[in-house]
């Protein structure tokens, strides 16, 4: 599926965005829009998380083809909406952002951030009651 609109324009101005770029790490995206999957995937989650099912890329193509706004003013929100996340998420785990920690032993308080950058870090898990 090709996708056009001024959201498709929306994820190349995020992943070149300063809050997301300290995140992430690097000074540039990388290529083949991985960047912009991963903003797509904050997208698609933080809007229609009850709706996922498994099944990633059927959920984000339905999400750009249903579900990604289409007016100035909702790009506008979402766009601040995810800025201020990356901003939030930089100010709590600083040069950690985007990394997960792990504890090698059960029972041990010694443990390490990974060095790579993890999308998982940054998604949204629901927890069962």
């Amino acid at each position: 599926m090709r996708f056009r609109g001024e959201f498709n324009v929306l994820l190349s101005t995020l992943e070149r965005d300063n809050a997301w770029r300290r995140v992430k790490g690097g000074d540039v995206p990388e290529p083949r829009f991985k960047e912009r999957e991963m903003i797509l995937r904050f997208f698609a989650l933080a809007n229609r998380v009850n709706f996922y099912t498994g099944r990633l890329k059927r959920f984000l193509n339905d999400y750009m083809a249903k579900y990604a706004p289409h007016d100035a003013a909702a790009i506008d929100e979402q766009a601040g909406i995810f800025r201020q996340t990356m901003q939030n998420v930089y100010n709590v785990f600083g040069q950690n952002a985007g990394r997960l920690y792990s504890v090698p032993q059960r029972g041990s308080n010694d443990g390490e951030w990974d060095t790579n950058f993890s999308i998982a870090a940054l998604e949204y898990r629901r927890q069962p009651y």
